[in-house]
């Protein structure tokens, strides 16, 4: 369970077992990342599902067959390198956006952002989440938002990776 849970993010849980995601994709290594279990969702936040599959072929039969009748359903392939699926659909008032890739989920880089973005609001504390929301309200992405507050320049996805060479004491210093 992440380390705050607001009314927001007990909805995404709701949203999450109405469409029965993990007993429908459960083969496929399904973790739920992003602001909506972090706790900092925002009225246009996306529940961000990632999903493991070997082969594409797989993974994109088990979205169409159960997702492909949802409102505003996409399915998109990437054509070269990982091959990597991305689905959406809108259900019970949320956006999910389903990213599968060949490689194990705890090894994408969306796993590793939101490892990284679990650290920092455990070491930042409300403060940190409320100047990461006060900038979410405002339209911002949340590392982007995460990545103003710690004062860090530059890409913040590639800023974010970085903070896991930074000593606890030190990003809590710059929060």
């Amino acid at each position: 369970m992440p380390y705050h849970m607001t009314e927001q993010a007990i909805s995404y849980r709701k949203a999450v077992e109405k469409i029965g995601l993990l007993a429908k994709l459960g083969e496929f290594q399904v973790e739920i990342a992003g602001a909506a279990p972090l706790g900092l969702s925002v009225a246009h936040s996306d529940i961000d599902v990632l999903c493991f599959s070997s082969s594409p072929e797989p993974l994109e039969r088990a979205i169409w067959h159960e997702f492909g009748q949802e409102k505003n359903f996409s399915l998109r392939r990437w054509a070269a390198g990982e091959k990597a699926i991305i689905a959406t659909f809108t259900a019970h008032g949320w956006t999910f956006q389903i990213y599968g890739s060949n490689v194990p989920v705890r090894e994408q880089i969306g796993w590793k952002l939101y490892q990284a973005e679990i650290r920092l609001l455990a070491l930042g504390g409300q403060h940190f989440k409320s100047e990461v929301m006060r900038l979410r309200s405002s339209g911002m992405k949340t590392i982007p938002a995460m990545m103003r507050v710690l004062g860090r320049d530059g890409d913040p996805y590639a800023a974010l990776i970085a903070t896991g060479n930074v000593s606890d004491e030190r990003l809590k210093a710059d929060m």
